[in-house]
């Protein structure tokens, strides 16, 4: 088993369910990242062989800024190149020694307006359904979980977090795994695979689902009982009617996005978080996403915000829908 998943599964410990399901991921984490499955799977991981080494590879947290290999100085021009392989970067940002990998998101923006309303983490173990290359799982452990688990079923974002494991080590319990939460919930193990962890995240996926409804009920369904679900997804408001049940269906494209589904005003999203079998439903935060927030660099080369909203009227989308934004929820199992 690669060191890169081993003290992720360690810190599953004697938890009987934690232990069935890393059974399950050990079981199929060849196949799901087989050269057959992708052809760039095969470059990915010459750029993962390819990395300097780095005789005690560690991580620092200062002034909320991660730091993989501190103090380390690497040939910028050899390891820029290198890990732009692996573009784009969608979400950080993070430092590697002297290199700052400034990705699109300022992800650490959103951990920030969230973080001191978020439930304990100490002793927990926490699952990020959709969690790109896993910047939060880093800051979900450093708030005292026992161990973070990512699932991303885009095989880039795993070979990104490989990437960043080389430079903090592979001691820390979190891990990114190729799998979706569709994965999860229709493996032809699921009768023997049971709810097991205590937090489970998803932020940004519901409105890339067709059916919001089946994933929060899958979601639900990996909860421990009395487990928390922490929701992030895009909302719309109409300040006269947001007492009313409504939801915006884009007939195309949302922000020139052709997967976003189902865009619900609050109250609905609370509606479907009851109806999902979730109580003590609490919402946390709602802002709107900025150019500040979610922009173009030169390690994410392709369009982003401001490209996506009217150049004339940045409170609208380039269709001319509500422009982005994003509430957060924090709900139980009941």
């Amino acid at each position: 088993m690669s060191s890169t998943y081993q003290s992720l599964f360690q810190a599953y410990g004697d938890d009987p369910a934690l232990k069935r399901w890393a059974s399950f991921f050990q079981s199929h984490l060849d196949d799901s990242l087989s050269d057959s499955a992708r052809e760039e799977v095969s470059r990915w991981k010459t750029v993962i062989s390819e990395l300097p080494h780095t005789p005690n590879p560690s991580l620092t947290w200062e002034e909320g800024q991660l730091t993989l290999s501190p103090g380390y100085i690497f040939d910028k021009e050899e390891l820029t190149p290198l890990l732009m392989k692996l573009h784009p970067w969608r979400k950080g940002p993070y430092k590697l020694g002297n290199l700052k990998l400034e990705t699109e998101w300022r992800s650490d923006l959103k951990w920030n307006r969230i973080q001191n309303l978020l439930p304990s983490f100490e002793g927990k173990h926490l699952l990020d359904i959709g969690c790109g290359n896993g910047y939060h799982l880093w800051h979900m452990l450093n708030s005292g979980a026992k161990s973070c688990t990512g699932i991303d079923p885009y095989h880039l974002f795993n070979f990104q977090f490989q990437a960043l494991s080389h430079f903090a080590g592979p001691q820390h319990p979190l891990a990114v795994l190729p799998f979706s939460l569709e994965d999860l919930a229709h493996s032809e193990l699921k009768r023997s695979l049971h709810p097991a962890w205590d937090v489970v995240f998803s932020m940004g996926v519901l409105y890339h689902r067709r059916s919001p409804l089946d994933h929060l009920s899958q979601a639900r369904n990996l909860l421990k009982r009395g487990g928390e679900l922490i929701l992030e997804t895009l909302t719309v408001t109409h300040a006269e009617h947001d007492e009313i049940p409504h939801a915006l269906v884009p007939p195309g494209r949302y922000a020139k996005m052709k997967n976003v589904y189902f865009l619900p005003n609050r109250k609905l999203l609370e509606d479907f978080l009851a109806k999902s079998g979730f109580t003590h439903i609490e919402h946390l935060n709602t802002s709107a996403t900025s150019p500040d927030e979610q922009r173009q660099t030169p390690w994410m080369t392709f369009e982003s915000l401001e490209d996506y909203l009217d150049p004339n009227d940045p409170s609208l989308t380039i269709e001319g829908h509500p422009a982005p934004q994003r509430s957060v929820y924090r709900a139980t199992k009941g």
